[in-house]
């Protein structure tokens, strides 16, 4: 994992785990702090891309390993309920737990993280290669 990779993935998961706490417990917020959330969030969420960009682009390739698929799934996570969370007003503890769920994700990719290396050749296809 690079020092930059390693930055961004940090700073997702503390940014994570800041909006997670900030909306506890579910429909407690008022407008100013879930403004506030949805900023940390939306910060942490562009850390995360970044992060993910950068392992891809050092690889060459999609993200195939089990940690990198395990990242790739809390962003999608991330994203969808925030999309709910924006949207319908109904579903208000599902971004705070989806955000601290991603956060001890994350925390075990970084703490885990293999060092970069080729595919096995069985999964060397053109398909996968970016």
């Amino acid at each position: 994992m690079s020092p930059l990779e390693y930055a961004l993935s940090g700073a997702a998961l503390a940014t994570y785990a800041a909006a997670a706490f900030l909306l506890f417990p579910p429909g407690s917020a008022g407008p100013g702090r879930r403004r506030v959330f949805l900023a940390l969030a939306l910060l942490g969420l562009a850390a995360h891309a970044g992060a993910l960009g950068l392992r891809c682009w050092a690889l060459g390739r999609a993200p195939l390993r089990i940690t990198e698929s395990l990242s790739w799934g809390l962003w999608a996570v991330v994203t969808a309920a925030l999309f709910l969370e924006r949207w319908r007003r109904d579903l208000a503890g599902l971004a705070p737990a989806a955000l601290g769920l991603s956060a001890l994700g994350l925390g075990y990719f970084i703490r885990t993280s293999p060092p970069l290396e080729p595919l096995i050749p069985v999964l060397r296809s053109a398909y996968l290669v970016i």
